[in-house]
C-alpha cells in the first residue's frame, strides 16, 4: 500500500512541477536563471562576444565556446575563449584561470581565430578547439586546432606548440566514428571534410590527402550537417548560386571519402528551396530510416531518400513554424519536441529586445505547457532597454533548455556609440516526455530509494553508475546537487516534506520521490 500511494504521489507530484515550469527561468541556475560574462571590454572602446559553441560534460558541467575582440589599441586582439559551468550556474574555478581559458592573437598579424567554430569533448575530458584564421605572412586561411587538458590548460606537447593548422576554413560541426573524427565545413567556395584521428593527426588514407573538396555547380557550397548510414558519410548543406538562389544539397561518400556515384547525379542532389532567403542548417534529423527532416531559421524542409523535396510533407516539402518568424537557433530534441530561440524586437526602437524562446510539439504546432502559449519573452536586462541575440539552444541531459547568446551593454549612455558585448546563458525549466507512469513502473526495479519515508539518510540502489544527481523540493527548486553522485545521500539538512530525485547516467534520466520525515525518529 505503501508503494502504491507513494507513486500515486509521485506521478501527481511530477506532473504539478513540471508543467507548472515549463518556459520560465530555473532560478536554481546562478539564483536567477541567467548567466553573463565580460571577458575583454576595456572603456572607452568598442567590443563583442559571440558564442560558438555549447558542450554539456557527462557530469552536467557546461562548456562554452566564444570569441571575443575588442578595438582597444592598435593591434585589435582577437581572444579564444572557453569557459565552464557548474552545474548550478557558477564559474567553475577549476577551469582555467578562475574559470576561463583565453588565447589571444592579432587580427592583422597572425590571426588563428578569426572565427571560432566547435568543441570536441573527448572520453578522458580533454578538450579540442576548433576554428579558422589566416596563416601568418603566406595569408592563406586553414582550420585551426588548439587541444585543452580537461582543467582548462593548454597542451603544448600538441601540433606545434599547442597550435595544429590543417588545410580547410571555417568547421560547421565533427563527426565521431570508430576511433576518428570527421570535421565538415567549407573552404573558399568549396564543401570540406577533413579526416583525423582522435590525437589531431590526419589520416592520409582519406582521399590520399587527408581531406575532399566538393565542388557543386561552381557555386558556394557548405556542408553543415553529417551523418553515417550504411557506411556511407551523407553530407548535408547548402549551394548559394549567383542570383542568390539557396538549395540544399546532398553528397554521399565512402569512409575513405570515395564519392559514390550511384546516388543522384554523380554521387549529389540538389534541391531548390523557393522563395528562402537564408542559408544556415539549424539542425536535421532523420525520419523513419529514409527522409531528412531540416530546419533553416524556423522553416522546415524535408527531403526524401533520392534527396528531392517530399510532397507528403506540408506544402511541396515545406512547413513554416506557427508563430511566423525565423528564429537564429533551433533544436530537434530527443524527446520529439522542437526549441527554438531569437531576439525579439519588443519596443518602438530596434534596442527594445528581449529573448524569446519557443517549444513546438512533434507535429509542428505549438506547445501550450510552454511559457504563455508555447512562448517564453524575457527581457533578460529589466529596466533597460538593450540588444539581446540568442546565439545557441540545447535541451541538456536533464531536460532543461539552455540559450547561449550576447548582450549589447550600454555603459555611459551619454555616449551610445561605446558598445560592451557580454555573453549571456539562461536556463529554463522545461519537462521532458521521459517521466510517464509506465517509464516509473519500468525503472521501480533498477531504481530504488531506500528508506522511504527517511530521516536522514537515504540509499540510492541502481546497477546505472551515476554522474550526478539533483533533489528538488516541492516548488521545484533544486535543493541539493551531487556532481560525482554517490548511492548514500545525507538529507538531515532538508526540511520534513516531499521531494524528487534525479540522477543521470550520462545517457538519460531516472527519477524518484521520497518523504523527508522529521527528526524525531521512532
Amino acid at each position: 500500500m505503501m508503494k502504491k500511494t507513494l507513486l500515486f504521489l509521485f506521478i501527481t507530484f511530477i506532473n504539478v512541477f513540471y508543467n507548472a515550469q515549463d518556459g520560465t527561468l530555473d532560478t536554481s541556475f546562478n539564483t536567477t536563471g541567467k548567466f553573463f560574462l565580460d571577458t575583454v571590454f576595456n572603456y572607452p572602446y568598442n567590443n563583442t562576444e559571440v558564442i560558438a559553441d555549447i558542450v554539456e560534460q557527462p557530469d552536467g558541467k557546461l562548456l562554452i565556446l566564444g570569441k571575443s575582440n575588442t578595438s582597444s589599441g592598435f593591434f585589435q586582439p582577437v581572444f579564444c575563449k572557453v569557459f565552464r559551468l557548474n552545474t548550478d550556474g557558477t564559474l567553475d574555478t577549476t577551469f582555467g584561470n578562475n574559470g576561463i581559458f583565453s588565447y589571444s592573437t592579432d587580427a592583422y598579424v597572425h590571426n588563428l581565430f578569426s572565427n571560432l567554430n566547435k568543441l570536441i569533448l573527448q572520453p578522458d575530458g580533454t578538450i579540442f578547439v576548433i576554428g579558422y584564421g589566416k596563416e601568418y605572412q603566406t595569408d592563406i586561411g586553414k582550420t585551426t586546432m588548439i587541444k585543452l587538458s580537461s582543467n582548462g590548460i593548454m597542451d603544448t606537447s600538441f601540433g606545434n606548440n599547442g597550435i595544429g593548422r590543417y588545410y580547410g576554413g571555417g568547421i560547421s560541426g565533427v563527426l565521431a566514428y570508430n576511433g576518428y573524427y570527421y570535421l565538415y565545413g567549407g573552404s573558399s567556395n568549396d564543401a570540406l571534410i577533413i579526416k583525423m584521428d582522435t590525437n589531431g593527426n590526419i589520416d592520409y588514407n582519406f582521399n590520399g590527402v587527408g581531406y575532399l573538396t566538393q565542388d557543386i555547380d561552381n557555386e558556394i557550397n557548405n556542408f553543415q550537417k553529417m551523418i553515417i548510414k550504411d557506411n556511407k558519410l551523407i553530407a548535408f548543406g547548402t549551394k548559394l548560386n549567383s542570383n542568390n538562389q539557396i538549395y540544399l544539397t546532398v553528397c554521399k561518400f565512402d569512409l575513405d571519402g570515395n564519392q559514390d556515384f550511384s546516388y543522384g547525379n554523380s554521387g549529389i542532389t540538389s534541391a531548390f528551396l523557393y522563395n528562402e532567403e537564408y542559408s544556415s542548417l539549424n539542425d536535421m534529423k532523420l525520419i523513419n530510416g529514409d527522409k531528412y527532416l531540416f530546419s533553416i531559421r524556423g522553416n522546415f524542409y524535408q527531403l526524401n531518400k533520392y534527396g528531392v523535396l517530399d510532397s507528403s510533407f506540408g506544402i511541396n516539402g515545406v512547413k513554416t513554424n506557427p508563430f511566423n518568424r525565423r528564429f537564429d537557433c533551433v533544436q530537434f530534441t530527443e524527446d520529439g519536441k522542437i526549441i527554438m530561440s531569437k531576439g525579439l524586437i519588443t519596443g518602438y526602437f530596434s534596442n527594445y529586445m528581449s529573448v524569446n524562446t519557443v517549444k513546438l510539439n512533434s507535429d509542428f504546432n505549438v506547445d501550450s505547457n510552454f511559457g504563455t502559449n508555447g512562448e517564453s519573452t524575457i527581457n533578460i536586462f529589466p529596466n533597460y532597454h538593450y540588444e539581446q541575440y540568442s546565439y545557441k539552444i540545447k535541451q541538456l541531459n536533464n531536460g532543461k533548455i539552455l540559450v547561449g547568446g550576447s548582450i549589447t551593454i550600454t555603459p555611459n549612455p551619454n555616449v551610445p556609440s561605446i558598445k560592451n558585448e557580454n555573453y549571456f546563458i539562461l536556463r529554463y525549466n522545461n519537462s521532458v516526455n521521459t517521466l510517464k507512469t509506465n517509464d516509473l513502473i519500468a525503472d521501480s526495479n533498477n531504481f530504488q530509494i531506500y528508506p522511504n519515508p527517511a530521516y536522514d539518510i537515504i540509499n540510492i540502489k541502481t546497477n546505472k553508475e551515476l554522474k550526478n544527481i539533483e533533489i528538488f523540493d516541492s516548488s521545484g527548486k533544486i535543493v541539493k546537487t551531487q556532481e560525482r553522485a554517490l548511492k548514500r545521500i545525507d538529507i538531515s539538512d532538508l526540511q520534513t516534506g516531499m521531494y524528487i530525485l534525479k540522477a543521470f547516467d550520462g545517457k538519460k534520466s531516472l527519477s524518484s520521490m521520497f518523504l523527508k520525515k522529521g527528526s524525531d525518529k521512532p
